[in-house]
């Protein structure tokens, strides 16, 4: 990925990408499925001119409704152009697609920032996760990312949980949803079939 984004690969990729992901996603819920999905974006795509636009053109192509999608970034991601990341954001908002900020936390954003995006989901960062219940500082900042995010309306999704005592804890501290290998670990469409027969 880093390649990529240095080659700017990454915005031909990333349309393939959101391409791929809308066209599973139809098949998904054409065999029954309530299941939504997220769609990790670089940086470089959001300052691409008529990112929000390719990406309702790609749903409306797929039959895909937009509330059954999110996109996700990364703070670093509107650092490089605030102005232009909030008009895309606020268009893909507008349309009913959830905007989740991913791995909150590491970045070099104020919580001032939650304010002047339209964001949905906090997902706290893994490093942070990582060692819930064994050191308290992280488990202090975890708790309070947890209360100001549903404070300011948001829902927190904690990343990278990989232990029943870490996802007890979260439970303890307030958190909305968690992801790891916990819950489960990445798999190709094709062996996904499982999940298929437990949400449809």
């Amino acid at each position: 990925v880093p390649q990529a984004e240095a080659s700017g690969l990454v915005v031909p990729m990333g349309a393939w990408v959101i391409r791929q992901a809308m066209t599973e996603l139809r098949s998904w819920r054409d065999r029954g499925s309530e299941l939504s999905m997220s769609v990790n974006v670089s940086p470089a795509q959001l300052r691409e001119d008529g990112f929000a636009a390719f990406v309702m053109d790609q749903a409306n192509f797929a039959n895909v409704d937009p509330s059954w999608l999110s996109i996700e970034v990364t703070e670093t991601a509107l650092l490089h152009d605030p102005g232009r990341s909030a008009r895309e954001l606020a268009a893909l908002s507008r349309a009913g697609i959830g905007i989740s900020l991913d791995d909150f936390g590491t970045g070099y954003s104020s919580l001032s920032w939650l304010t002047q995006f339209p964001v949905d989901v906090v997902k706290i960062d893994r490093s942070f996760t990582d060692e819930l219940g064994i050191d308290e500082r992280k488990s202090a900042i975890v708790s309070a990312l947890i209360q100001v995010s549903h404070e300011l309306g948001f829902s927190v999704v904690a990343e990278g949980v990989e232990t029943d005592l870490q996802n007890e804890r979260l439970l303890a501290l307030g958190c909305d949803r968690g992801q790891g290998f916990l819950f489960g670990r990445p798999v190709a469409p094709q062996d996904a079939e499982w999940i298929l027969g437990a949400t449809g």
